[in-house]
């Protein structure tokens, strides 16, 4: 990845000492991005059993171990959030955050529709591995984005607020469930809830329109670009060229551990919190 400079060191005028409009603009769009992002998230984690058990609903037996099936579809989001995060960041550092935002938007609320037309289990597997590629690729572009666009006083809470409103987009998917019953037969039509559900989420590709309009490539980004087009042999968007320098390299090592760490936590507990509260109440 790139090792752009961020725009200022955190100041002693104040959190909000240069912060313009435009700056809080970056931090309310980028924001609504991961927002999103997660609330289809949350449409998956409830809406998964009801979609798996009517895909499955010609085979008893895989019916009856439909917790395995939830594990496959759960998994492969996984690994495709994982391997997202990989490609979209080299893209980020290559073509610019705003572009890979607007392109991991585009992937995962496409393909959470999509997950609404799955007409078997593998479809419905191979759907969330693809929606996994958006949903890793746009929380490093928009984290990024932000971080390199606002002053540095700033930065700590403009992130904080993009990760806090992450709950936000869990619970808008909560009551977006209450209103469409995932496990409803013929809720629309021949449709079921829950395929209605993964229809509502493409709605956020809606957010494309001010991505492209209103977002600027951060300067350190650019700065970053023209450094190494004039250094010809330093390459951008290379997962490489961080474990060679030392600095990058600690600091790469510390970041995929806490990663590593904040994921098994959110999947292998928070994820799965349906299934544990309803083996608890038994």
């Amino acid at each position: 990845m790139s090792s752009a400079p961020l725009p200022s060191p955190p100041s002693k005028g104040g959190v909000f000492e240069g912060v313009t409009g435009y700056h809080w603009l970056v931090v309310i769009i980028a924001s609504c991005g991961w927002l999103f992002d997660c609330m289809d998230q949350r449409l998956f984690i409830l809406a998964r059993e009801p979609a798996l058990k009517e895909l499955l609903a010609g085979n008893a037996d895989a019916v009856a171990r439909v917790k395995s099936y939830i594990g496959w579809a759960t998994t492969a989001m996984i690994i495709g959030w994982a391997t997202g995060g990989i490609i979209f960041g080299m893209m980020s550092d290559k073509v610019g955050r705003v572009k890979t935002m607007v392109a991991t938007l585009l992937v995962y609320s496409g393909f959470t529709g999509l997950s609404g037309t799955a007409q078997s289990w593998q479809m419905f597997v191979a759907y969330r591995f693809l929606v996994g590629l958006g949903v890793g690729g746009m929380f490093g572009a928009a984290t990024t984005l932000v971080a390199e666009s606002v002053p540095g006083g700033f930065r700590a809470l403009a992130l904080g607020s993009l990760q806090a409103l992450s709950a936000t987009g869990n619970v808008l998917g909560s009551l977006i469930s209450l209103k469409i019953p995932p496990g409803a037969a013929g809720y629309w039509g021949e449709y079921s809830g829950w395929r209605v559900l993964f229809f509502v989420g493409i709605l956020p590709a809606i957010l494309i329109v001010p991505i492209i309009f209103v977002l600027r490539e951060p300067e350190a980004w650019k700065q970053a670009k023209a450094a190494a087009q004039a250094g010809g042999n330093r390459k951008v968007g290379s997962p490489v060229e961080l474990f060679r320098h030392p600095r990058w390299r600690r600091n790469t090592t510390i970041g995929l551990l806490l990663g590593v760490s904040g994921m098994i936590g959110l999947w292998g507990i928070g994820f799965f919190s349906p299934e544990l509260i309803s083996t608890a109440l038994k």
